[in-house]
């Protein structure tokens, strides 16, 4: 709910900048996260039947996993489909020197505030967008996503997650 209520007001203050972003339902990736990936993607199918999420420059998926909440962000979700052009976007992975690197490739961010790393919601994610390219834009082969955690600022205790979570999603856009 907060998402979409934070989305309005970007909306309201810059409509192009919330025109990129597609913000899945918090259920989203409980219903993806199959044993059986196959399954998974035909629980979300539908989903996204009335947005082409491959136009978009950004994609939040809000998580929760054993009552905590965290984030992954797929930045430039087009890149599953084909590679960016010759030298890719500048993206700065280190905020504290600014040195950037450019992008060749699709990337999803996980942002959680208890430090925790999720190498398997990069997998699925990825497969996630692999289907959804086959499916939906009869892609045969494409890219595999990587995924990457980002060092974010930790929360003091065990029931902060949900502001950090509408923290970090403003902080990336």
């Amino acid at each position: 709910f907060l998402f979409r209520l934070w989305l309005n007001e970007l909306a309201a203050e810059n409509l192009d900048l919330a025109g990129q972003i597609h913000i899945f339902n918090s259920f989203f990736y409980k219903k993806l996260n199959k044993k059986d990936l196959d399954e998974g993607y035909r629980s979300v199918q539908s989903w996204t039947s009335t947005v082409d999420i491959f136009d978009k420059k950004l994609i939040i998926v809000p998580i929760n996993e054993n009552m905590h909440w965290y984030l992954a962000i797929i930045y430039y979700p087009e890149y599953i489909l084909v590679p960016p052009a010759q030298h890719g976007l500048p993206f700065d992975l280190n905020n504290n020197d600014h040195q950037y690197v450019y992008l060749t490739f699709l990337l999803v961010f996980i942002l959680d505030s208890l430090g925790e790393e999720h190498p398997k919601v990069g997998t699925v994610l990825s497969k996630y967008l692999q289907a959804e390219a086959k499916d939906k834009k009869s892609v045969e082969n494409p890219r595999q996503a990587r995924y990457k955690n980002l060092t974010v600022p930790t929360q003091p205790n065990f029931c902060d997650c949900g502001i950090y979570l509408i923290h970090f999603a403003q902080v990336f856009v």
